[in-house]
């Protein structure tokens, strides 16, 4: 009788075939993630985007002064020279789902069943919005999975303009920017 050989891989090969995979899951791995960040750090910048859009809407519609934007369910911030000054606005949150913005609330409560639609986290897939002079208006290095879009309609003064940052969506009557005092920010000036 002939000796039969046998058919297969011994060991060896297969703990190399292993290993081979092994390192090129490794490496491959960041890149899906860093890509993966820059897909959601790309929605977020559309979301801010529509925001916005929706804000001049609002503006061109009338939203122009405390009374109209009442009336069309924004709040509206008063600035020291009173309600026609520059930097008094009307502002609200947008609701991203639905396009919409969030009628006021003066209680601090969360209206709308609105919950934080911000995608990107500081992981950094390099996306970078700039804005106005060169400033930021979208940071990949924050992370925006708690936030929320707030549009401010600046009606009065000599720049026009609707402005759109992030902010902690929370209960209660504060809700801090995402990036602190200087948070970045879309704005888009007005005719």
């Amino acid at each position: 009788m002939k000796g039969r050989h046998k058919k297969g891989f011994t060991l060896a090969e297969l703990l190399i075939i292993v290993a081979i995979i092994g390192v090129l899951v490794a490496i491959s791995i960041p890149i899906f993630q860093k890509n993966l960040e820059k897909s959601r750090e790309t929605v977020d910048i559309h979301t801010m985007r529509a925001a916005a859009s929706l804000g001049q809407q609002f503006y061109y519609e009338g939203v122009t002064g405390k009374q109209s934007a009442l009336k069309a369910g924004m709040q509206w911030y008063t600035a020291s020279g009173g309600d026609g000054a520059d930097g008094s606005n009307a502002f609200a949150i947008y609701i991203a789902d639905k396009g919409v913005f969030s009628k006021y609330n003066y209680d601090g409560s969360i209206d709308d069943g609105l919950k934080p639609y911000g995608k990107g986290a500081s992981l950094d897939g390099g996306v970078v919005l700039y804005g106005i002079n060169g400033e930021l208006a979208y940071n990949p290095k924050l992370d925006y999975r708690k936030a929320v879009c707030q549009v401010s309609i600046f009606p009065n003064g000599p720049q026009k303009r609707v402005e759109v940052a992030w902010k902690v969506l929370q209960t209660g009557n504060t809700r801090p920017f995402i990036g602190g005092n200087n948070p970045p920010k879309l704005t888009y000036y007005l005719n």
